[in-house]
């Protein structure tokens, strides 16, 4: 491992375990993320790494619909980084793609059929409908979006848990699901618990 992904690992590290001392029992997710974050760990390093994430997790079994704790998904992020991290050449492009694959597997659930069919074909009413969609599904954080143009916006996260490059991956495949091209999504670090995504794409022609 090079030095420079050693540190962007130990950076990681150190950022969880800010949002663990802050996490409480009622900041949770719905299980289907938790489910499909265990069968990417599957696919990604077969059925040791999805042990290894279902041990730092401490749940048996996985209802889709059932809340749980936010504070097991980090642990579960620090029980495989090591692994996944040099796959995708360091934490911030594996966590994008966690939240890519996270998202178009939701979109392909019951529940996100029903949300696609709603905002089909317009990457700006998906941008406009994502946070009540978030909010039904994480019990945490504040997510509003501001247009500054047809085709871009600020996509404002406050009180954020999740890990900035995870959510521009999920807010990357949501918007392209809908038929947006080139989308580019920029972080604006405010601090770890509060970013802005500049969000920008071209409508599909």
């Amino acid at each position: 491992m090079s030095p420079a992904l050693a540190a962007d690992i130990a950076r990681f590290r150190a950022d969880s375990a800010e949002r663990l001392a802050r996490l409480r029992p009622t900041d949770t997710l719905k299980g289907l993320f938790v489910r499909r974050y265990l069968e990417l760990f599957r696919e990604l390093g077969g059925a040791p790494l999805e042990r290894r994430g279902r041990d730092a997790l401490q749940e048996r079994r996985i209802f889709d619909f059932l809340n749980y704790p936010y504070a097991g998904v980090v642990q579960m992020g620090l029980a495989v980084v090591d692994e996944l991290a040099p796959r995708y050449g360091g934490v911030d492009a594996w966590l994008d793609e966690m939240g890519r694959l996270a998202t178009t597997s939701y979109l392909g659930s019951l529940l996100g059929r029903a949300f696609l069919a709603g905002f089909q074909p317009s990457p700006r009413a998906m941008l406009t409908g994502m946070p009540w969609a978030i909010s039904t599904t994480f019990s945490f954080g504040e997510r509003s979006v501001t247009f500054s143009h047809p085709s871009s916006c600020l996509f404002h996260c406050r009180r954020e848990f999740s890990a900035a490059p995870s959510n521009a991956g999920a807010v990357r495949a949501a918007i392209e699901a809908v038929g947006a091209q080139d989308v580019r999504v920029g972080i604006k670090l405010l601090d770890l618990f509060n970013y802005d995504l500049e969000v920008s794409w071209r409508e599909k022609s």
